[in-house]
């Protein structure tokens, strides 16, 4: 399966994130005024958490990898893909809020993987909210 946020590629992204969608203020009531009164605030989307797993090299690549993490946090949106699914074809990318890193640790044993041979393996939590696509 292909799972990435913009450029970066992982074995593994867990969590889900919402489209973008029509948001509606909480209801307007006024005493004495019959009816409720409905007010749209506009297409935004909602600050989701994402885990990554990435397998690298070694400990230097881990720390090189979340290193350009953290440079997407602030930047343009950029696409995600989740289970082959790209997002982008429905129109949103999302926005990094934050890059978290989790665990970073060595393998025991060179394994396969996206980078092989995989001796260290890097998991981060995403901050990440939807950005509609003009």
């Amino acid at each position: 399966m292909n799972d990435a946020i913009g450029q970066h590629q992982f074995i593994g992204l867990h969590g889900h994130c919402d489209p973008p969608k029509q948001r509606i203020a909480p209801p307007m009531v006024r005493p004495g005024i019959d009816g409720v009164g409905l007010r749209k605030t506009g297409i935004r989307g909602r600050a989701s958490t994402l885990r990554s797993v990435v397998d690298v090299a070694n400990l230097a690549e881990a720390r090189e990898k979340y290193k350009a993490y953290r440079e997407l946090m602030g930047a343009a949106p950029v696409p995600l893909v989740q289970h082959d699914c790209d997002y982008q074809a429905e129109g949103w990318q999302v926005a990094v809020l934050d890059v978290r890193r989790v665990r970073m640790q060595k393998a025991l044993t060179p394994c396969g993987g996206l980078n092989p041979p995989s001796l260290a393996k890097l998991i981060c939590e995403w901050d990440v909210i939807a950005v509609a696509v003009v």
